[in-house]
């Protein structure tokens, strides 16, 4: 059992990593955007991460660990807004966006990974649920972007 709780852990612990990364990219991109449109669509996404990131806590706090070594930083989950810190204000907007893609793109990886290791079964029910509606909310934000359909109406 405490291996099980531990690999939750590990799991949540890894989307709070790669939340917290995008949230900081996507301040960056509010700030640094000229653009208005973009700067409303990183705007909602950032809020939006953070939001993520509340929900997560909640589920990581009720798992009561203290003192569980960390494994792997987020640099090491490579999840893209990482590499993103500090050159967003430097690309053009076109680059900028494929940036933003690609980084969305990685942290759908992430999520699925989580998924694919922590079925129904090793998370909690409610967990589970959360994680599979953030991912599929961030495959919408991806899609945008890819799309470049920037206008943010179902959040």
């Amino acid at each position: 059992m405490e291996n099980a709780l531990v690999k939750q852990y590990y799991l949540i612990y890894t989307l709070l990593k790669v939340n917290k990364d995008r949230s900081e990219g996507l301040k960056r991109n509010v700030q640094y955007t000229k653009d208005l449109d973009l700067k409303l669509f990183f705007n909602r996404c950032y809020f939006q991460s953070l939001e993520f990131t509340t929900e997560l806590n909640t589920f990581y706090n009720q798992l009561g660990l203290i003192n569980v070594p960390v494994k792997y930083s987020s640099k090491q989950i490579h999840n893209g807004w990482y590499k993103l810190k500090g050159i967003s204000n430097i690309m053009n907007e076109i680059e900028h966006l494929q940036n933003c893609e690609f980084a969305e793109k990685n942290i759908l990886h992430v999520y699925d990974m989580v998924l694919a290791d922590g079925d129904i079964v090793l998370l909690s029910k409610e967990c589970f649920n959360e994680v599979v509606k953030q991912r599929s909310l961030i495959e919408e934000v991806y899609q945008k972007l890819i799309n470049k359909d920037l206008v943010f109406l179902n959040y």
